[in-house]
């Protein structure tokens, strides 16, 4: 499933980045072309005025002077006196230019000589585009010079194969840079989007993964509880007490499975909530301490709390909640410490925070299982039997701390066992 959303999503961003991109490259070369064009014809009509100027000064016109001047390669002239194409065109560039006149001649005076004819003029011309019958396109300037009653007709074309052949080049150098950045675009999409989904896959796996443990857990309960009301009603007097007390125990359990199981489908539904205030935190720290102190001596565990002896201003949180974290992080040093050893729990003040530590010197938790404990249903191997565990009180507890803008950490403590550290901020929850 996963992958069709990768490719779909790789394609989508692909496809509309890429079509921003096509119409931007479009825009700007047509703008581009445009301009370039707009600045050919321009400098085509300077050039046409300083032209004019010169051949209405000359009485006499040399077909050397023309030539030259056509040689350049720039222009193509035709002079047309008292209606007579002078005829050394052909002798220079061959009958079939005459053609070129005439059709030249032609589109002037079908589009431009009524809005050029009118008032009286030296010199009257016009510079106009123009595509021959053989599709080649030029800049055409159709002039008429008055000379003693006499009218000189001049037409200058030229060729813009040169403009259009820089275009053709720009538009084919833009469409291999498009079509690189097309590809780049591909793959660049192709990596942030697997790297947006991924996140909702490794959701999905935690979620599979959780509901596959949540099973698991509550199936042995549900078994237990299933074989005993069965074996309940063949079981003798003395056999049924023992019974119904397995029932009570197992529903016990299962129940403060669900409970928890509900606590962090809340949290993930961002619908578990706390509700903060002043809190002095050492009655609550010998709270925690009285509540497991039986269980610690029956252990011959030795708990302590240490309290600072200085007056301490109160701490924004939510007390129960962090009764709770305190609780779930003491069971769990007191179920896995080691006969005879110690857990102790003490309280510190920095200038922006608090934090509380829970001390052991248990087994302790190898450093590759550091992060891997705070996971739902997680626990190490050797602690898997006998404790009555499901894996989900480090969880809880993590969830809390994160509901409060705090951290919960685990370190190696000094002679063996862990330390379990809450933070707190000293600011009050949902300040600034």
């Amino acid at each position: 499933m996963f992958h069709k959303i990768h490719f779909r999503l790789t394609m989508l961003f692909t496809a509309i980045a890429g079509l921003i991109l096509i119409v931007m490259s479009l825009i700007y070369l047509k703008v581009t072309e445009q301009g370039l064009y707009d600045s050919s014809f321009l400098s085509f009509r300077s050039d046409m005025n300083t032209l004019l100027s010169y051949l209405e000064q000359q009485t006499i016109l040399s077909d050397q002077w023309l030539v030259r001047l056509e040689d350049s390669g720039k222009y193509l002239i035709y002079l047309e006196d008292n209606g007579t194409l002078l005829p050394y065109h052909n002798t220079y560039r061959g009958k079939k230019s005459g053609t070129l006149y005439t059709q030249a001649a032609a589109v002037y005076q079908n589009q431009y000589q009524t809005a050029a004819s009118a008032g009286s003029y030296l010199i009257r011309h016009t510079e106009f585009p123009f595509t021959s019958s053989g599709r080649a396109d030029y800049y055409a300037c159709y002039a008429t010079i008055r000379k003693e009653s006499k009218d000189l007709n001049v037409l200058v074309l030229y060729s813009i194969d040169g403009l259009q052949n820089r275009c053709s080049r720009q538009r084919t150098i833009l469409f291999w840079i498009i079509a690189a950045a097309l590809l780049l675009l591909f793959f660049f999409s192709r990596y942030f989007t697997r790297r947006l989904i991924q996140p909702m896959e490794e959701s999905r796996q935690r979620q599979t993964r959780f509901v596959a443990a949540a099973s698991h857990e509550l199936r042995t309960p549900l078994a237990v509880i299933t074989s005993a009301v069965s074996a309940f009603p063949d079981a003798n007097a003395d056999e049924k007490p023992g019974i119904l007390h397995a029932i009570r125990t197992e529903s016990f359990r299962m129940s403060g499975l669900v409970d928890d199981l509900l606590t962090l489908a809340g949290a993930d539904s961002h619908s578990y909530h706390i509700h903060p205030g002043p809190t002095d935190l050492p009655p609550l720290l010998i709270d925690v301490y009285e509540a497991f102190a039986p269980m610690a001596k029956e252990k011959n565990i030795r708990l302590e709390a240490d309290i600072p002896e200085t007056l301490l201003p109160p701490v924004n949180c939510d007390p129960d909640r962090l009764r709770q974290v305190l609780s779930i992080l003491v069971h769990n040093a007191v179920s896995y410490g080691k006969t005879g050893g110690h857990v102790r729990m003490s309280l510190q003040y920095a200038k922006n925070c608090v934090r509380i530590h829970v001390a052991d010197d248990g087994p302790g938790i190898p450093d590759q299982e550091k992060e891997r404990i705070f996971e739902r249903f997680y626990r190490i191997e050797k602690a898997r039997s006998g404790k009555g565990h499901y894996g989900l009180g480090l969880s809880i507890a993590m969830e809390i701390v994160r509901a409060h803008r705090g951290d919960l950490t685990v370190k190696d403590a000094d002679g063996g066992g862990a330390v379990f550290t809450v933070t707190l901020p000293v600011r009050p929850i949902g300040s600034p």
